[in-house]
Formats: C-alpha cells, structure tokens, sequence
C-alpha cells in the first residue's frame, strides 16, 4: 500500500511539474499587407520579465516553457503592437498590421541632405507648398511675407513683376548686398535684385525683375530658410545674409497623377490722397490759393489708376516605376498691374 501511495505521489509530481513547465511555442511572424516574412519582431509572455524571442531572417520565433493561458506580444517598429492569448495550440502565425508615424520633423539643409530639425545647431525654418499657392503672387516671395520669423521681405514699388529684397535678421551692410542667397535643389543662383548702381534694380532708376521670380510656385514642394551663420557655411561668403533652399517636385513611383489650377486675382488701390478742387489759383498766378472757382477742375488722381488682374493657369503630372520617375508641369500667369503700363507675363514649361 505505501509503494502504491508512493508511486501515485510521484505521478502527480511529474504532471505537476510538466505543466508548470509548460510547452514551446512556434511561428511566423507576417506583414499584413505584403505578406513578407519580418524578421528581429520582438515576442515576449506579457508579465513575465526576461521570457521572451526575437524573429530569425524568415521570420520564425521559439518561445519554450509558454503556460497555458498566457499572452504573446508582438512588437515591431512601424507596426502595430498585436497581444495573442495562449491555448492548446503549438503553432501561432501572427500577420502585424503597418502604422504610420511620424517620427520627427526632417528639413533640407545645405546641399540638399535631409536632417531631422532637433539635430541641427542653427535656426532653419521649413514652408511647405500651400503657403506659397494659397493666395498666388507674380512673385512668389512675397507669398512669404510674414509667415518666417526674423525675415523681412520688402516688395519693391515697380508694380507686378517686380524685384522683392529679403534680408534675414536686419541689414548687415551699409552699402554691400544684405539680400539672401537662393539655391534650388542645391545649385546657387545669381540674384541681382539688391544691387543698385545699373538702374535696372533696387537704387537709382527702375526696377527690374530677378530670377527667382521665374520660377512657378506650384512647382515648389517646400521652402527652407537657413537664418544661422553657421549654416551656410557651404555656401561661402555669398550666403552670409543667409540662405533661402528651394526643393522643388519630383516625380513618385506608382499610378499616374495629374493637376490642374487656375486663379484669377483683382488689385485696386486701398488708399488715396483727397484733393479739393473748388478753390485754386486763377490761370497764370503762381499762388496756389485763391478764391471758389467757376468751373473746378476734374483732374482726380484715382482716374490715373486702374484694376489690376492676375491671371494663373497651371498643369502638372508624374508617374514613374521604383527605378524612373517623371514630373511635368506648364503654367501660364499674365499679371496687370494698377498702373498704366505696368504688366507681367511668364510662362514656365
């Protein structure tokens, strides 16, 4: 009688023992929407600490000594977290579904390589596309105005098409260039419009273009402005009022994409100067007072001005594969300005 007790003691041990030992547990580890096997997933028993795998390069995964009732969870970047509760099953497959985060903000710096914004030692502030389309100028610098801190940008008076002067945290010359330096898709360009002297820009006489009013801001896929010494320091002594990164669209792999806009913009003067013209001078008296005239004069200055349009028609499309990607874009803007005379065309292809 006591070797059968014994006997029956020592069944129950070694059952006692194999389920506090539990089982081993194997699977495979998917993406959910490709299907592909994800390797280096982490697996690990929610609540017991150091039990745990990680996938192979097939993304296959033992777990040994699993009890029954416990939960699998399955952890991998980009991916949402998946908790799988244990039954009688050896096999678990597990198909984690992707999630898209953004991680950190990433700008544009010098010679068009992407940094994350926390990682950089100098102010650089980043504008995207919208800014620039929602409320369209000839110019599209003046777009800016007001939306970078520490940057102003002054619209010259020679009407639509005219030359704009940024200068970044106040003017560093008394008689040098204080305008920034542009460089698009990290290729500097000449900008002349604060140089004076010729009588085609900024100073004695007219005003003329520049060339970074060419460019169509619908072709622009974001704006970085460098306001740091330190970061142009790429650019030499020509960046020194800071730099301005243009990086313009490219074409994207997958289906075909296609846009149209079209604007069309009115401008009138805000604010007149008020004359009377009752009272004057007779003809041929050099006083500029005199009593109520018979017939007052019509001349009113608002009759010099006019309603200014500006007219914007743009077209793009990409398509492209993984290896080849195609952009192109045509637009049209005919701009009229307030005053006679003064009109703006430019076509971008």
């Amino acid at each position: 009688m006591k070797k059968v007790l014994f006997l029956l003691v020592c069944f129950f041990l070694t059952i006692a023992q194999a389920v506090a030992q539990g089982k081993t547990i194997t699977g495979i580890v998917t993406d959910a929407s490709t299907q592909e096997t994800l390797p280096s997933v982490a697996v690990v028993v929610k609540g017991v600490s150091g039990q745990g795998a990680v996938t192979d390069l097939n993304g296959k995964f033992t777990l040994k000594n699993v009890r029954p009732g416990a939960t699998l969870v399955f952890s991998y970047m980009g991916y949402k977290k998946q908790e799988v509760a244990v039954g009688s099953q050896t096999v678990i497959n597990v198909a984690l579904t992707p999630e898209a985060k953004e991680l950190t903000s990433v700008v544009v710096t010098a010679l068009g390589i992407k940094r994350s914004q926390k990682a950089l030692s100098y102010n650089v502030q980043e504008i995207k596309n919208d800014a620039l389309t929602t409320v369209k100028d000839a110019n599209f610098m003046n777009s800016l105005n007001g939306k970078v801190a520490g940057v102003n940008i002054q619209r010259s008076s020679a009407g639509v098409g005219g030359g704009t002067r940024v200068v970044m945290r106040g003017n560093k010359s008394i008689a040098g260039n204080n305008n920034v330096l542009y460089v698009v898709d990290g290729v500097p360009i000449g900008n002349q419009a604060d140089q004076a002297g010729d009588g085609t820009s900024f100073g004695p006489g007219r005003t003329s273009s520049e060339g970074i009013s060419n460019f169509n801001p619908e072709d622009i896929e974001s704006i970085s402005v460098l306001t740091g010494p330190s970061a142009a320091a790429l650019y030499g002594a020509s960046a020194a009022n800071g730099v301005i990164l243009i990086n313009t669209k490219k074409g994207a792999a997958g289906r075909f994409r296609a846009t149209f806009s079209t604007s069309a913009e009115t401008a009138h003067p805000f604010i007149l100067p008020r004359f009377q013209n009752i009272y004057g001078a007779k003809p041929n008296r050099s006083e500029s007072w005199g009593e109520k005239l018979a017939t007052p004069s019509t001349h009113n200055v608002k009759d010099f001005f006019q309603t200014g349009t500006t007219f914007n028609n743009a077209f793009s499309f990409s398509t492209g594969t993984d290896k080849n990607q195609t952009y192109f874009s045509a637009s049209a803007l005919n701009s009229k300005g307030i005053v006679p005379n003064n009109a703006y065309h430019r076509y971008n292809a």
